[in-house]
């Protein structure tokens, strides 16, 4: 975080080149209008300003609405002598890195940066719009202007600018008495919060995510006035899915210009401990200022406004670029065949893809397993139709799948596989798939199979999908986990399982990859801090494990491993 005086301010000024198309979908009011007789250039929000009369021959510059020697507005027309055609004025306006100007509690949209959002007030003494109903005391901050005039205070039209005052409790324990760190509620009397919604449209809409990285915006500058009194300011933003204010940075000084990166956030930047989550940049909901309460003192706080906001460029990626995918390209599947009925619950055929050997397995190996008709052709496999249930012990009813290398008691042809990893320099990995079918007790995964030299000692899997019936063997180790040259995050489980380590990486809650191309190795260097054992790689299987059934037209639609 920089903090810099007021006459150091440092607003990147490099301006975005738009189109026209794309200035007038983000900003209707860029447009401007054709001054009569050149009198003006219309105001500042209709896509100039002072343009008009002194923007003729004379032109002027870009944010007085007038291009040099062109003068007029955005889309101005014949205006006569002093008018002229002025596109550049006009533009400006919508290229410009500047969210808010201390006026009003909306950023309207039109700006470089894309956000578009409302200034809110949060407090602990308002949960869901209604009063919370516990005997603990709480804040009591009101806007200073316009605010609601019953229930939850809060910002409305008629509010100048987003500015509070109140008083902030001492934060107790649940009986309301005196506490040490460990027992007070701080959940429950956490504070209170001006935010900033980056996507949404009105302030009675749902949040929508802003993705700062393919806006490429690196983080925001702004300043505050007002009085503190002892409180502690903290700045922090919000990730869909997130509970709270916990990715922050503090404290956050009044009365200067502020520029805060938003990869310096820290999950719960409060604590000396604070863990290792990350900030998803690409879907983020808002930003916010948050009063934080103590468990030492009342705090009052008097006219805290902010006063501007504006975002700098620059976004580092979030994880490294894709790069590796052997799904790309041309190919050639082996041809294949339908199989159901018991007789077939065990079946398993040799199959190709761009003349690699591979291994199809129905693998219906559940005590609760009942029925299917599988179709499979190359690595592509189709579960037509799946019936069974989860086992006693949270067995699948089956796991048809497609392999490479010794899997499970079945060797495939010659792939590459097994092999030593010190004699691996990459396993470039792949899985597509799609469900157009019913069912939702599944879970779409990669795994592989390490052995210490041929037997088996140890299992990753990667979960594309994870059902909301089981979990993974063990417990959560880590969450928000970026591996290699993947893009993607992470939550990082192990245990075991028949007393063998297994290490499993599993999608967010809430989210799931339809495809991925990754290297393997990438994987097991990072789950050998989590238990990960063996010295050989023997084999890597993609499939569909069915919990309970009945599940129709869940389909891998490709599926490669290429050891090099």
């Amino acid at each position: 975080m920089t903090v810099m005086g007021k006459s150091g301010r440092a607003l990147a000024s490099t301006l975005a080149i738009v189109t026209l198309a794309a200035l007038l979908d983000g900003c209707e009011t860029a447009s401007g209008g054709a001054p009569e007789d050149g009198d003006s250039g219309g105001g500042a929000s209709d896509g100039g300003s002072t343009g008009g009369s002194t923007g003729g021959s004379a032109g002027g510059d870009a944010a007085s609405g007038g291009a040099p020697g062109g003068g007029g507005t955005a889309a101005g027309g014949d205006v006569g002598d002093s008018g002229g055609l002025g596109g550049e004025g006009g533009a400006s306006v919508c290229t410009e890195l500047t969210l808010f100007d201390g006026t009003g509690t909306r950023v309207d949209g039109c700006n470089a940066a894309g956000i578009e959002g409302w200034f809110s007030l949060r407090q602990d003494s308002f949960a869901g719009g209604l009063p919370v109903s516990d005997a603990l005391s709480h804040s009591a901050l009101s806007p200073d202007s316009g605010s609601s005039s019953s229930g939850e205070p809060q910002f409305t039209a008629d509010s100048e600018k987003p500015c509070i005052s109140g008083t902030l409790p001492v934060v107790t324990n649940a009986a309301g008495n005196a506490c040490t760190s460990a027992e007070c509620e701080w959940d429950t009397q956490w504070g209170a919060a001006i935010t900033l919604s980056l996507d949404q449209l009105t302030r009675e809409d749902d949040l929508d995510s802003y993705d700062s990285i393919a806006a490429d915006v690196a983080g925001f500058e702004f300043e505050l006035s007002g009085d503190l009194g002892s409180a502690q300011l903290e700045f922090s933003a919000v990730h869909a899915g997130a509970s709270g204010y916990d990715y922050c940075v503090l404290p956050v000084a009044v009365g200067e210009v502020v520029r805060v990166d938003l990869a310096d956030l820290e999950y719960e930047c409060w604590s000396t401990d604070a863990g290792s989550l990350l900030l998803d940049r690409r879907k983020l909901t808002e930003i916010s200022w948050r009063l934080r309460a103590d468990n030492v003192s009342t705090h009052t706080v008097t006219n805290l406004c902010i006063e501007s906001v504006s975002a700098f460029l620059g976004a580092e990626p979030q994880g490294p670029a894709r790069g590796i995918d052997c799904l790309e390209g041309p190919v050639e599947h082996s041809s294949g065949g339908t199989i159901t009925g018991s007789a077939s619950k065990n079946a398993h055929f040799d199959t190709t893809r761009n003349e690699q050997n591979y291994t199809f397995s129905a693998n219906g190996w559940g005590p609760n397993w009942a029925s299917h008709t599988l179709t499979y052709g190359g690595t592509t496999l189709s579960v037509d139709a799946y019936s069974g249930s989860e086992g006693p012990f949270g067995e699948p009813a089956g796991f048809p799948l497609i392999h490479c290398g010794s899997y499970s008691g079945v060797d495939s042809q010659a792939c590459g596989l097994p092999a030593l990893l010190d004699g691996l320099t990459e396993v470039d990995t792949g899985l597509r798939w799609s469900h157009a079918g019913s069912g939702t007790d599944y879970a779409i995964l990669l795994d592989a199979w390490l052995g210490d030299g041929l037997d088996y000692a140890s299992g990753l899997q990667i979960w594309l999908l994870d059902p909301t019936v089981v979990e993974p063997v063990g417990t959560v180790r880590a969450n928000n986990v970026y591996v290699g040259d993947d893009p993607e995050r992470w939550t990082v489980w192990s245990g075991t399982a028949n007393s063998v380590p297994i290490v499993t990486f599993t999608r967010p809650v809430g989210e799931e990859s339809s495809e991925v191309a990754l290297d393997l190795l990438d994987f097991i260097d990072a789950a050998t801090a989590y238990g990960l054992e063996g010295d050989t790689l023997l084999g890597v299987a993609a499939g569909a494990e069915i919990f309970n059934g009945p599940i129709t037209d869940l389909a891998i639609e490709d599926f490669c491993v290429e050891p090099q």
